[in-house]
């Protein structure tokens, strides 16, 4: 950034694309910046420490790691490191050493209990990858992909990227301006048309809860017509006639009479997917 002061106090913020990747850009948070190190929401400038009458006094940070450890010390020495839990909110998410401390400091404690916004609400994803299975070899970039496939993101607000969805984090609409430019096409599954949907060339907009019978339906067509990537499957894969098997009740046209969709899209889809080279695909 680019951050003008005048007698000590920050005024304005702007982008310096002089070393970013993404160029000159900044999302709302960043513009934000300035009012919310001014003091925007009663930000907290010290530690504070709730009195026995409930109101909360300034303590030094000092003094209140060495109460808080106090408090630990105990707990563990009458019921246990298990009796010890580490919860890591999602802005916590942004604190890239606070993460690999937090896990390292229950791993020496000796403590399972590591809890976060994922374990709460989004543990599904976690279990299905851990059971799936991941490509150690990662995803391609999506500058480099010829086609996108996103399912139920929308980045350009969310700004949110890898791991799941597809996005680059820095400047999302320039990112899907520059595949589009240079031919990309990108196929968007959402039942909302959401602010990413103006760069969709194919927005399929199923009933809620029903892109799973849509992927379904476009494995099928894959294997239907040969259009997967034989020779890598043929070399690394196992199962495909387990697969296909599973796969076969899953027609076009079944997915799209549950799904509220046009048949069309979904042959298409896989048809695009069948043929292209650079593929990513994310949710």
């Amino acid at each position: 950034m680019e951050i003008d002061v005048e007698d000590g106090r920050m005024l304005r913020a702007r982008p310096d694309g002089s070393v970013s990747p993404y160029g000159p850009y900044m999302c709302p948070k960043g513009t934000a910046a300035v009012e919310l190190h001014n003091g925007m929401e009663a930000r907290l400038l010290s530690s504070l420490k709730r009195g026995a009458d409930g109101a909360f006094a300034e303590i030094d940070v000092e003094l209140a790691l060495d109460e808080i450890g106090a408090r630990l010390k105990t707990l563990v020495a009458e019921h246990g490191p298990r009796s010890i839990a580490v919860y890591h909110g999602t802005g916590a998410y942004r604190s890239v050493l606070g993460g690999l401390m937090e896990r390292a400091w229950v791993a020496a404690l000796g403590t399972p209990n590591f809890f976060s916004s994922m374990t709460i609400d989004q543990s599904a994803k976690w279990v299905t990858m851990a059971r799936m299975g991941v490509m150690a070899s990662g995803k391609h970039q999506m500058r480099d992909a010829d086609l996108i496939l996103l399912a139920g993101g929308n980045p350009l607000v969310t700004h949110q990227g890898a791991p799941f969805a597809l996005a680059e984090c820095g400047a999302p609409a320039r990112a899907f301006e520059a595949a589009k430019a240079r031919g990309a096409k990108v196929i968007l599954v959402d039942p909302r048309r959401t602010e990413t949907a103006r760069f969709a060339d194919l927005l399929i907009q199923p009933l809620p809860g029903h892109d799973s019978e849509i992927f379904a339906a476009i494995a099928h067509i894959l294997l239907r017509d040969g259009t997967y990537d034989r020779a890598f499957v043929e070399q690394w894969c196992n199962g495909l006639e387990e697969l296909r098997a599973s796969l076969a009740p899953f027609t076009p046209e079944l997915a799209a009479v549950r799904a509220d969709v046009p048949v069309e899209q979904i042959e298409l889809a896989a048809k695009w997917l069948g043929g292209a080279k650079r593929p990513i695909a994310g949710s």
